[in-house]
């Protein structure tokens, strides 16, 4: 599973850090409680389509990965340091979340990114997945792990922290309970509401809010749900302008769907470079020539659903092992 291991060497200068939360990129950095460094503690990143890291100690590695899609670890404080390339943006992992139904590559948080349930995906001769009990990533806390197979079906229960795919194609739940509130609950256990306040870890994240989707948005430098439904308004840019399919988008919400000009927008990495394309709406998502993706074509975006032509096409691996658009 691991391409090639990281070294852990000088430390690099922090990328960002916002009071009392650590918010850190690409880099090599000590653990620890100071002003540039790492503190300890579960993290979730943005993600990329080479993310690779490393928890180290004095004497050397103690766990590393390298995969596409978000990531979820924990560093501990009997780590010496942290060493990460191409995982976009860490932060800390909220103590709820979504609990999406389906899924593509990386590494996912149980009962807080995902739902707890059994899964199925069309899996292939490449397809890994491994479930892990505490976000470490080590020879203890693994609890199985499994390859290639079509099509694959996994349960995720209570043991399960993390819960780590590769080329499997989309993981959809077949059975188990579904989050019992239609709406994302906060920390007070209520439902967020659009105007009120919304959690760093959030900005550009769309949840169910009490009367529906809701946009963590950053409104002149303070973040607040905003309303999220197509046409009731935009998410902003830095500049307070909004945000336009075909212009660059930040990496940090690489996946996110936001409204732009015109309807919804989704920020895709297309041949490395992140855009803000036409999401599942009135037309279809182009392509780097301005073209409608079309079933059959080759693609570059494992995982990855959009508009095609003639409705949702997903980046799956075909029989011959390459990867292509296909219908859901």
């Amino acid at each position: 599973m691991v391409k090639r291991l990281l070294s852990l060497g000088a430390v690099a200068v922090v990328v960002l850090f916002v009071a009392g939360c650590n918010i850190f990129g690409d880099g090599t950095f000590l653990v620890g409680t100071g002003s540039t460094q790492v503190t300890p503690g579960t993290y979730r990143s943005t993600g990329g389509p080479d993310c690779q890291w490393q928890r180290a100690s004095s004497s050397g590695a103690i766990a590393s990965d390298s995969l596409s899609g978000p990531d979820v670890v924990t560093i501990l404080p009997t780590d010496r340091g942290f060493e990460s390339h191409g995982c976009g943006i860490w932060t800390p992992l909220p103590a709820s979340g979504p609990e999406v139904t389906q899924f593509g590559d990386g590494a996912y948080a149980v009962g807080i990114d995902i739902a707890p349930g059994t899964y199925s995906a069309p899996g292939g001769g490449a397809c890994f997945w491994q479930q892990d009990s505490d976000f470490l990533w080590t020879g203890d806390s693994i609890i199985s792990s499994g390859g290639a197979g079509s099509p694959v079906t996994v349960t995720l229960d209570a043991d399960t922290a993390a819960f780590q795919v590769q080329h499997c194609g989309i993981w959809t739940l077949v059975a188990g309970t579904p989050p019992a509130s239609s709406c994302f609950l906060n920390p007070a256990e209520t439902c967020y509401v659009a105007g009120e306040s919304c959690p760093d870890s959030f900005l550009g994240v769309t949840v169910q809010g009490e009367e529906g989707p809701i946009t963590c948005a950053d409104i002149d430098g303070v973040l607040v749900w905003e309303i999220a439904a197509p046409g009731s308004n935009c998410f902003l840019n830095p500049e307070d302008i909004c945000y336009t399919a075909g212009e660059s988008c930040p990496d940090s919400l690489l996946g996110f769907t936001v409204e732009g000009v015109g309807g919804l927008i989704t920020c895709v990495d297309i041949d490395g470079v992140f855009l803000w394309e036409s999401a599942l709406g009135e037309g279809c998502t182009l392509n780097p020539a301005g073209q409608c993706y079309r079933e059959g074509q080759d693609c570059s975006l494992f995982g990855v659903t959009v508009e095609g032509a003639g409705g949702p096409l997903t980046c799956v691996e075909n029989s011959n092992g390459l990867w292509e658009w296909r219908a859901p």
